[in-house]
């Protein structure tokens, strides 16, 4: 339904205000823009010349008055009592069904009699008469009489020299009036109803409509949060230029939308905007919108193109979701982040290449797969995220630049068709210029014995998982990180050499190596993760001499034959169980000239004098003179603990040298009093 008022001026300018309108011009113009923003109407100018008697016209208005004009006297005098004019409303509702009987179709044409153009013009003249004479000049009219009575009033037209012919169902009616041009005309329309809820700002609420398909009116500047959700009858929309922002889940579960128009003015899709419109097979994204949002496309499982443009920096997490349909993305170069599970069970997508623009490649983007077959990670991309690529059964080449530098866990688990380079017992992924750049896993888990290429930078999470067999393997230098669960559980693995390159050692990456004895930590590792030895039971010795080496929860619990432990540059908070806290501060206790930060060898030397009687028993088995100095500097050896907690302790541990530093000790108290 249209409402439609021309407005005809005799001035050139394209202004509004520029006609001989009336003293009310600037009034009925700011009524006119109240209007625009409560029913979404808009304004649109046209230029045209308008010709003299004998010509042909080329005003190019449609004449068609509404096809149910009842319907239009219902919406008038709905706005007219939103706008406080009951009274008027009340009578325009009381003349509905004798405008009803007595104009059922009518049309305007203009020319000599017989020339007859199908266009509609209202002069200066008319829109003067209209205005200034019957209403504006009324001390009873109104500013609204002014404006709805120029359509429901159409039939009362001036004189012209030029021939009018007004057309009804009881016959023709001549009347002339002269006129001149060129002329603007103005168009106010309404290409919404009630159905459309918008409010003040322009912004679309709520549509409360049942149509099929729904042209979003004209003047709305936003489509609100779940405006259109649940609509499930909408097969199309098209959303008009102006709309700047489509909000949170504002078409979601629209489940028969199969076509919609996003114009260039649209910057912002919110999240969920379009999730489960299950028979949308294409959308074309506008190159104003930065950002596809969380869930955005989420199991639109018709959708089998989308075009990403060049503006987009952000694919967020499952936007795209379980598009079972979806064949092929283009990613363009802006793109700088791809979400967690953005693209996860897109069971019909076969390639993907990932620009150098992504630097980090969230978990589970790929995830599920099923027919993604080849993959190309382009230079630039530094991590490829956990489970990115898991499950892609039919996966069968990737491509890795050297610029990754991190693998996460189950990055290409599942992935049983990936196909890489072997190189003894091992299957390698990386690229043409390095195919060894990362240690995907063993050919066979019974091997003893392994040699990992020099050119390798990675070890991945479960390269040697349950190798029971494997008694010694050579990290070359270059290796910069060594993955979750790498060697767990290879229980007859006795030592192995980390190398200054390593950087991290990722969790579980030696659990259970129950046979491991010794471990040297380079001073190149920024951490070790939790539970990265856990479970080493025969491990005797720990040395980790970096101060910038974070180690997480349980990195050694059960660690239970560990005597010595050296990191004096290691917080004692690191070490989480007791027996790895005695262990290091006996090593602290012989080594304090080490411990050179001062908060450092506080915390140790509050462990230890708080810790002393349980200290004590491995002080003297040790022979630690050295730890004694510490007790009596700080006053913890009295005359009344004296033979009761150190000296017969010691004679019993045959601790030669405690024994003769607690006798000297006690000769030098009794001479002192």
């Amino acid at each position: 339904m249209k409402i439609r008022t021309d407005f005809v001026t005799n001035s050139s300018s394209s202004s509004f205000v520029t006609a001989n309108i009336g003293t009310n011009s600037e009034e009925l113009l700011e009524a006119m823009k109240k209007l625009q923003r409560k029913r979404a109407f808009s304004l649109k100018i046209y230029r045209t010349e308008f010709c003299i008697s004998g010509e042909k016209t080329a005003c190019g208005f449609d004449c068609n008055v509404p096809e149910n004009p009842i319907k239009v006297i219902e919406v008038l005098a709905e706005l007219l009592e939103n706008y406080g004019q009951s009274e008027t409303a009340k009578k325009l509702l009381e003349k509905k069904n004798e405008f009803a009987n007595s104009i059922k179709s009518y049309r305007i044409s203009v020319g000599e009699t017989g020339n007859s153009a199908e266009n509609e013009c209202l002069c200066e003249d008319y829109v003067n008469h209209i205005i200034k004479t019957k209403y504006a000049y009324s001390k009873k009219a109104n500013l609204f009489d002014c404006l709805w009575n120029v359509l429901l009033d159409s039939f009362d037209w001036p004189r012209a020299q030029t021939t009018y012919t007004f057309k009804k169902e009881t016959g023709n009616t001549q009347i002339s009036s002269s006129m001149s041009g060129p002329l603007d005309y103005f168009r106010l329309e309404n290409d919404g109803d009630e159905a459309f809820q918008i409010d003040e700002q322009g912004s679309l609420i709520k549509y409360d409509g049942k149509e099929d398909n729904v042209v979003i009116p004209f003047g709305v500047t936003s489509i609100g949060n779940r405006a259109f959700s649940w609509c499930q009858s909408l097969k199309s929309i098209m959303i008009p230029d102006g709309v700047t922002s489509i909000g949170d889940g504002a078409f979601e579960h629209c489940i028969s939308l199969q076509r919609i128009t996003i114009p260039k003015s649209v910057m912002s899709i919110g999240k969920d905007a379009f999730m489960s419109c299950q028979s949308l097979q294409s959308i074309a994204i506008p190159d104003s919108v930065t950002d596809i949002g969380f869930r955005t496309f989420e199991s639109c499982r018709n959708l089998q193109s989308v075009t990403i443009p060049s503006g987009v920096t952000s694919i967020g997490w499952h936007a795209f979701e379980r598009c079972t349909s979806l064949r092929s993305i283009m990613i363009p170069n802006s793109v700088t982040s791809i979400g967690a599970d953005a693209f996860m069970s897109c069971q019909s997508l076969q390639s993907v290449a990932i620009p150098g623009s992504v630097k980090n490649i969230d978990s589970s983007a790929f995830t599920d797969c099923a027919s993604l077959q080849s993959v190309t990670v382009s230079p630039g991309v530094t991590s490829i995220g956990c489970g990115a690529f898991a499950n892609c059964a039919s996966l069968q080449s990737i491509t890795i630049p050297d610029s990754v530098t991190n693998i996460e866990f189950y990055a290409f688990g599942g992935c049983e068709s990936l196909q890489g380079t072997t190189y003894d017992n091992a299957v390698y992924l990386g690229n043409k210029n390095n195919p060894f750049l990362f240690l995907w896993k063993v050919l066979n888990k019974e091997i003893s014995s392994c040699f990992i290429n020099e050119r390798t930078k990675m070890i991945g999470d479960r390269a040697f998982n349950d190798c029971k067999n494997l008694q010694s393997v050579t990290i070359p230098d270059g290796v910069i990180n060594i993955g979750r669960c790498a060697f767990e559980t290879c229980e007859s693995l006795q030592s192995i050499t980390i190398p200054d390159s390593v950087s991290s050692i990722a969790e579980e990456a030696f659990k259970g190596c129950t046979s491991l004895q010794s471990i040297m930590i380079p001073e190149g590792v920024s951490s070790i993760a939790e539970e990265a030895f856990k479970g080493c039971t025969s491990l005797q010795s720990i040395i980790i001499p970096d101060s910038r080496t974070s180690i997480g929860n349980n990195a050694f619990a059960g660690c239970t034959s560990v005597q010595r432990i050296i990191s004096p540059n290691i917080s004692i908070e690191n070490w989480t169980s007791s027996e790895l806290k005695r262990a290091s501060v006996l090593e602290y206790l012989q080594k304090r000239e080490l411990f050179l930060d001062a908060d450092i060898d506080a915390g140790y030397k509050k462990y230890a004098v708080g810790q002393r009687k349980k200290l004590l028993p491995m002080i003297f088995q040790n022979d630690m003179i050295i730890a004694l100095t510490l007790y009596a500097e700080e006053k913890k050896i009295t005359a009344k603990n004296f033979d009761e907690e150190y000296l017969n302790p010691a004679k019993e541990a045959n601790a030669e040298a405690c024994v003769a530093f607690l006798l000297d000790w006690q000769n030098k108290k009794l001479v002192s009093k």
